[in-house]
């Protein structure tokens, strides 16, 4: 008499080991991811056990998230949840009282600079100094970002083209259609 034998089992996949790649988590955050993880390297913003607190009153408890290149995030929440608390800390507005923050690998506490660099931030109200040319404005904000001399005018050059407003770099944005405003903001 045979005795059935098993078919061999499949060692799981990396790809079995990690947390779905998309969805609504518990906490708010809406992930749609367009790559698989476990072919980068590093999260484009890794946080660890993230406290914000004003005063008494913690905004934000122990939040932990990775966000990987190429993917959609969304962090959502009703009024008072933390959510501007976090990108505030995340640009370094806002010193946790607890956690760890990076930004493609790198910390604020230990790289400032590097930090800073990989970070850009359109808020909701536009960050411009209508006074300002276009170039001066992207001038400005870049040495905010500790960028100067050389570097710095070809860094304006570089986000004038790719923003697509070269033409544009010499006149005051108060001339500029809403569109033109929000490029200039982001750039």
């Amino acid at each position: 008499q045979k005795v059935p034998q098993k078919a061999p089992q499949k060692a799981p996949s990396k790809r079995a080991c990690i947390p779905p790649p998309h969805g609504l988590s518990p906490n708010g955050v809406v992930r749609l991811s367009l790559v698989r993880r476990d072919w980068l390297m590093l999260p484009v913003l890794s946080i660890e056990s993230l406290r914000l607190c004003y005063g008494e009153h913690c905004a934000v408890d122990h939040l932990s998230l990775e966000v990987w290149p190429r993917e959609v995030f969304g962090l959502l929440g009703p009024n008072g949840s933390g959510k501007s608390s976090t990108l505030s800390a995340i640009v370094g507005a806002h010193a946790p009282a607890a956690g760890h923050i990076r930004v493609m690998g790198h910390s604020e506490t230990d790289e400032p600079l590097l930090y800073r660099q990989q970070i850009g931030l359109v808020p909701q109200d536009l960050a411009l100094y209508e006074e300002l040319t276009a170039r001066q404005n992207l001038s400005f904000f870049g040495k905010l970002y500790g960028l100067f001399g050389r570097p710095l005018q070809q860094r304006v050059e570089e986000v004038l083209d790719f923003i697509q407003l070269t033409d544009w770099a010499e006149r005051l944005p108060r001339t500029f259609s809403g569109g033109m405003k929000r490029r200039l903001n982001l750039g």
